[in-house]
Order: C-alpha cells, then sequence, then structure tokens
C-alpha cells in the first residue's frame, strides 16, 4: 500500500491474459484509490512483460467524460508502477 498526498493506493489483483490477435501475453495490474472519507475507485493498468505501463482505465466519472483523472494521477506519484522482472 503506498500513499501520496490525499490518496491512498493499493494494489488488489494482477490478471494476464493472451490477446487473440497478436498472441501476445497482456498482464493487468488493478489498483483500489481512495481518499481519506471517500469511496474506493478502481483503476486497471495495462503493462508490458516487462513491467511498463501501456495504457490505464478508472471507473470514475471523470475519465468517463474526459479520459483522465486524479486516480490515475495517484497511481504513478504513488510508485507502485515499477518493472517486476518475474512477469
Amino acid at each position: 500500500m503506498a500513499k501520496n498526498e490525499q490518496y491512498t493506493v493499493q494494489q488488489i489483483d494482477t490478471r494476464t491474459r493472451i490477446d487473440r490477435e497478436s498472441g501476445s501475453l497482456d498482464v493487468y495490474r488493478i489498483f483500489f484509490v481512495t481518499k481519506s472519507g471517500g469511496t474506493p475507485h478502481t483503476v486497471n493498468v495495462r503493462v508490458s512483460h516487462s513491467g511498463t505501463p501501456q495504457s490505464e482505465r478508472c471507473d470514475c466519472q471523470g475519465y468517463r467524460y474526459r479520459r483522465t483523472c486524479k486516480h490515475i494521477t495517484a497511481v504513478y506519484d504513488a510508485g507502485v508502477l515499477v518493472a517486476d522482472p518475474e512477469w
């Protein structure tokens, strides 16, 4: 669990799947991002085999309408997206 100024970021799951078209392995890291007293939001980050972030999604309204949000920024600011050589 990592904290930035206002948000708590906790990784809850890592999922993998094989892309049918390219045959490559897709790895998704899933985080809960919560603000003190607020509801948790789920951030999904697709990473490469080496752990480099490729794309991200959030379930909040800000992401739905603007394709960017403070929850995704909180995940990057918390420093939890580091390369993991075990993948």
